[in-house]
């Protein structure tokens, strides 16, 4: 053989090497393809997921909104509420401490009044004790001078009852002197008649 059958040969086997290499390149480059083509598969799928999840988060997303928006609603509710009945309570509070200031005002009027009415009942009692004191020395006086007026009636009757018997132990004088003098003086006797 000659040198350039070997090199022709050569050239061949190299040649055939290349075809070799080219086609493993081919099913190197077919199987990049593939796993290319796989790992855009999974990109779509991941995309598709990845998008499915987007949308699902902003599914919650809203609904966390309106959530938040209706929790929002409730709480400034719940805050008007709170603020309505902390302003009903200042009210009733105010209406209570007025109505301890007025409890408390007629309590002291109230005070007052029976304190007056104590002092006029002490002025009522006094006054009433003196005119029971005046009354009872009136008594007693009245019934001094009854006293003194029935020893004095008595003293009357015993002064008339005793000019009463003197004046008729003197008139039984007279008549005894009259009837003896009649016995001594017939013209006494016809006038005595007479």
């Amino acid at each position: 053989m000659t040198q350039k059958e070997q090199e022709i040969l050569k050239l061949q086997n190299e040649l055939q090497d290349l075809k070799n290499k080219l086609v493993e390149k081919k099913k190197d480059r077919e199987k990049f393809v593939d796993e290319i083509n796989s790992i855009l598969q999974a990109s779509q799928e991941v995309q598709e997921e990845i998008h499915s999840k987007e949308l699902k988060q902003e599914k919650i997303i809203h609904e966390v909104e309106d959530e938040k928006e209706i929790l929002m609603e409730e709480i400034s509710s719940i805050l008007r509420m709170a603020q309505d009945s902390r302003e009903k309570f200042k009210r009733k509070n105010k209406e209570k401490e007025k109505k301890i200031h007025e409890v408390e005002r007629d309590r002291e009027l109230l005070t007052l009044e029976i304190d007056h009415l104590i002092s006029c009942s002490e002025e009522i009692k006094d006054e009433y004790l003196n005119k029971i004191k005046e009354k009872d020395l009136i008594i007693k006086q009245l019934e001094s001078r009854l006293t003194n007026t029935k020893n004095h009636k008595e003293k009357i009757i015993k002064d008339v009852n005793s000019i009463l018997n003197n004046s008729l132990q003197e008139e039984q004088k007279i008549q005894r002197l009259v009837r003896k003098l009649s016995s001594e003086s017939p013209f006494l006797e016809n006038k005595e008649e007479k």
